[in-house]
């Protein structure tokens, strides 16, 4: 294979999924089936595990909905699309000097 190393001025986050369920017992690389020499490039990796708890589940997305539901009483001040597109386009003009 290619051995060589590259000056990189950006960072990547990667996601993906197990194949299949999840097992505790097997190493990382088998889990995701993704080869060790490719897995040792990133710097962290971070595993969530989402634990079959359906009790756990109705609690946290009946709190995200009545959050949604309180945010549309409350009538929060959200950019409109001109305004949104306006800060997009200054954005794009600002030049960041990593220090």
């Amino acid at each position: 294979g290619l051995v060589c190393k590259l000056n990189t001025r950006c960072s990547i986050l990667a996601a993906t999924n197990p194949k299949g369920h999840y097992d505790t017992k097997q190493s990382l690389s088998v889990n995701i089936a993704l080869a060790s020499p490719l897995l040792s490039r990133f710097d962290i990796v971070l595993v969530l595990i989402d634990s079959n708890n359906e009790e756990w589940d109705r609690i946290i997305s009946s709190f995200i909905l009545s959050r949604s539901e309180k945010d549309k009483r409350n009538n929060h001040n959200y950019w409109d699309m001109q305004k949104l597109r306006a800060y997009i386009c200054h954005i794009k003009t600002l030049q960041p000097k990593m220090t």
